[in-house]
């Protein structure tokens, strides 16, 4: 494993998901709304939130990077989720040098916590206003149209006799602000891929 973290910065390579991931600076986002963990995250059971604490304490982003690799590579912390997960009962903690991170259970899990960088929690009305609906239509057809949102998520833009409708074509659960029903096809894709689905 050591040797391997070596090499990777021998290299200068870190995979694009986590450069994307640890590029993010938001902070903790309020409790107002469902709090979520973005897309690109990763948590550590609470068991192995020593882990976590080293990274958030890391002196350079260089070093964050290594010890990243090496607590998913190590198995003490999960790779970088291609989605975003509903959470809950979120506790804001502090690492020995100060800096801050969360806890919380996931939506639909009991038992010990996981914990996270706080740049990866947000909530509903956050991520919904900072959404631009910008899309890539994946496949057309008189009915429809399939659309992967590049903010994420993938869904299917129906029409019907009052206008366009969205369906998520992946997430169990989905919240559609707005609900489209332009009568617009531009305007419809736009606001289709501003609702955010969760899991």
């Amino acid at each position: 494993m050591i040797d391997f973290v070596r090499a990777v910065l021998r290299t200068g390579f870190l995979p694009a998901i986590f450069l994307a991931a640890l590029a993010a600076t938001s902070p903790s986002a309020s409790a107002a709304g469902f709090t979520f963990l973005r897309a690109g995250n990763f948590m550590c059971p609470q068991e192995y939130v020593r882990m976590l604490e080293h990274i958030v304490d890391a002196e350079t982003p260089k070093e964050r990077d290594a010890m990243v690799i090496a607590a998913v590579f190590s198995g003490s912390c999960t790779g970088a989720s291609a989605v975003a997960s509903e959470i809950v009962e979120v506790e804001d903690r502090r690492s020995p040098n100060g800096n801050g991170y969360s806890c919380f259970h996931l939506y639909d899990e009991k038992g010990p916590m996981n914990c996270a960088l706080n740049q990866y929690v947000t909530d509903i009305e956050t991520e919904i206003a900072q959404r631009s609906g910008d899309y890539r239509i994946l496949g057309e057809g008189p009915g429809g149209i399939k659309v992967s949102c590049l903010e994420g998520g993938m869904v299917s833009m129906q029409k019907t006799p009052r206008g366009w409708e969205r369906f998520s074509m992946i997430f169990p659960k989905q919240m559609e602000l707005p609900r489209a029903l332009s009568t617009d096809r531009e305007t419809a894709l736009r606001e289709g891929c501003r609702g955010f689905d969760y899991r």
